[in-house]
C-alpha cells in the first residue's frame, strides 16, 4: 500500500516467499527472520511462490527482478496472473555477471581481436537501447 524502500527494515512483521535452497536476502535478513522480524515461506519454484503472492498467501516474494518479471507474463499468458497487484519493493542486492577469457593467446590467436570486436558490440548495444529492448521482449 505504501513505498517499503528499506531492506529488510521496512519488512519486518511480513510473511515473504523465497524459492527453497535459495540463501537472497543479506545477512541482516537471515538475522531477521531468525528472530522472528520476519516470517519466511520457501517453496519450489518462482511459479508456485508468484501464486502464493497473487493469492495474499505471502506478502511479498524476493527473487531476481528479470526472474519475476519473466514468470509473471508467463503466468499472465495461462490466465493466472490479471497483469496488476503485485508491485517491485526494495532492492535488496545487486549482481553482475562475467564474461571470462582464457590467457592462452598463443593457442588460440583469434582472442585479441575477438575480444576487442566483443566489447564494441556490446557498447553499441547499450547505447542503442538493444539491450533493454531483448529484456523488454522476455518480461512482457
Amino acid at each position: 500500500s505504501k513505498p517499503k524502500p528499506i531492506w529488510p527494515e521496512d519488512y519486518y512483521g511480513l510473511n515473504i516467499g523465497r524459492n527453497s535452497g535459495f540463501e537472497i536476502g543479506g545477512d541482516k535478513f537471515k538475522q531477521a527472520v531468525y528472530e522472528g522480524k520476519i516470517k519466511l515461506s520457501e517453496t519450489k519454484g518462482n511459479s508456485k511462490n508468484l501464486l502464493k503472492l497473487i493469492n495474499k498467501r505471502i506478502d511479498c516474494y524476493i527473487n531476481d527482478a528479470l526472474s519475476v518479471e519473466w514468470e509473471l507474463g508467463n503466468l499472465k499468458k495461462a490466465g493466472k496472473y490479471s497483469g496488476s497487484g503485485v508491485k517491485r519493493g526494495a532492492t535488496v542486492s545487486g549482481n553482475f555477471g562475467y564474461l571470462g577469457f582464457t590467457k592462452n593467446s598463443e593457442k588460440f590467436k583469434f582472442l585479441n581481436d575477438f575480444k576487442g570486436k566483443y566489447h564494441t558490440q556490446l557498447e553499441k548495444l547499450k547505447k542503442d537501447g538493444k539491450i533493454d529492448e531483448i529484456i523488454k521482449t522476455f518480461t512482457k
